[in-house]
């Protein structure tokens, strides 16, 4: 028997394996404003999911990372579908500094990226 309304079903079987993917995934504008976490990001970093929306995605980069993390991403929105991939210190919401690798990629004026902690 076919799936009623798969195409519904397709959207919510991809929102159930975000809800738990362990890597966090991230869409940014092309401003560098965050527009969406994953839930694992209170995981991963401590931070509700919501918490960053609105906020800039390099404010909480680690100070010696900031310029490597600013020229990744100005690179990335240059070429829309091309992937980057970056490591970086980020600041836990405990104040601690943990590394993240993430591969991201410009689609339809938006970034999108998959994080995960390599501390």
């Amino acid at each position: 028997m076919a799936e009623k309304g798969s195409r519904g079903a397709s959207g919510e079987y991809f929102g159930r394996l975000i809800d738990f993917a362990l890597d966090v995934i991230t869409v940014i504008d092309e401003a560098g404003i965050i527009i969406y976490n994953s839930p694992a990001l209170q995981r991963i970093l401590g931070y509700e999911q919501d918490e960053l929306n609105g906020r800039s995605c390099f404010e909480l980069v680690h100070p010696d990372d900031l310029p490597k993390v600013q020229k990744a991403f100005t690179e990335g929105i240059k070429e829309p579908g091309v992937a980057e991939t970056a490591e970086y210190r980020f600041r836990h919401k405990d104040g601690s500094w943990r590394w993240i690798s993430w591969t991201a990629a410009l689609d339809g004026g938006r970034i999108y990226a998959v994080a995960r902690d390599v501390t």
